[in-house]
């Protein structure tokens, strides 16, 4: 492969912002969905990978020929259908040079390692954690459930589980959440081995807030029982309708407990451990 010169990165770069603009600007003038015919989508399945290179304008000619007319419909400004938020237009600028350095954060002494610790401090800041929390930005709302659920289990289990798994567990586990959680907490607690049965599904108030009274009696209820409750999971807002005009619940009322608050577009946190 042939190195990039700075001129043709310049060209390619023009094309592609050009590309963008007209994009973002053109939106409010199309309709807000528009279906990929059969035929294109059939040519997608069906076309076999290239054999030879493919020169960036051809890979941009494509793009704006088959992609770019048939977007998802959440940049449009008449889109209310979804939680999807439109493309912020520094958003599309900060890939770009992200790209163009394509750091790993796994470890190291660059600027990625350090800006990701400030923005997860300014999260830390704002939900009022302690000075010396940590956090890491993951790929979305999903990932983020995952990550939290896996550092209870590893916390609140009450066995190493990094070693053994969860086959020496004393006891049966509980997670607990609202009839408006979101379903990537349902599956990263069966990913992480625990079982859908472990799901207690607490019912909801007028304002779809969790019912703090059921919540406590089904905690209470399965430590009578014998089973460890590992989480609760908040949901800020409801999953199915975006309703989010009062607070997940009365923190005075919460029993000690870890606390998944999932807030939506992938902003998760963690809160009292069980104890």
């Amino acid at each position: 492969m042939r190195p990039w010169t700075r001129d043709e990165i310049r060209r390619v770069g023009y094309r592609v912002a050009d590309l963008i603009a007209e994009h973002l600007t053109a939106l409010p003038g199309e309709p807000v969905f528009r279906p990929v015919p059969p035929e294109l989508a059939q040519a997608f399945l069906s076309t076999p990978p290239p054999q030879d290179p493919v020169s960036p304008d051809d890979i941009l000619s494509a793009f704006q020929q088959t992609i770019e007319p048939y977007p998802f419909g959440n940049g449009h400004p008449r889109f209310w259908g979804w939680v999807n938020s439109p493309p912020a237009v520094m958003g599309v600028f900060a890939d770009a040079l992200a790209a163009a350095m394509n750091p790993s954060c796994a470890g190291g002494n660059h600027a990625a390692i350090y800006v990701e610790r400030q923005v997860t401090g300014w999260f830390r800041e704002t939900l009022g954690f302690p000075a010396a929390s940590m956090g890491l930005l993951v790929s979305g709302g999903s990932m983020a459930t995952m990550t939290a659920l896996a550092v209870a289990r590893h916390v609140k289990s009450g066995i190493d589980v990094r070693v053994n798994g969860l086959r020496e567990a004393p006891s049966a586990f509980a997670f607990y959440m609202s009839t408006e959680a979101h379903s990537c907490a349902r599956k990263a607690i069966e990913l992480l081995g625990f079982g859908s049965a472990s799901v207690r599904t607490i019912a909801t108030d007028d304002d779809y807030r969790m019912n703090i009274a059921a919540l406590e009696a089904a905690i209470a209820g399965d430590r009578a029982a014998g089973i460890r409750p590992i989480a609760v999971i908040a949901t800020g807002g409801s999953t199915n309708t975006g309703a989010n005009r009062r607070p997940v619940c009365d923190r005075r009322h919460l029993p000690r407990a870890r606390r998944l608050d999932a807030r939506r577009r992938g902003l998760w946190r963690s809160g009292h451990p069980l104890r």
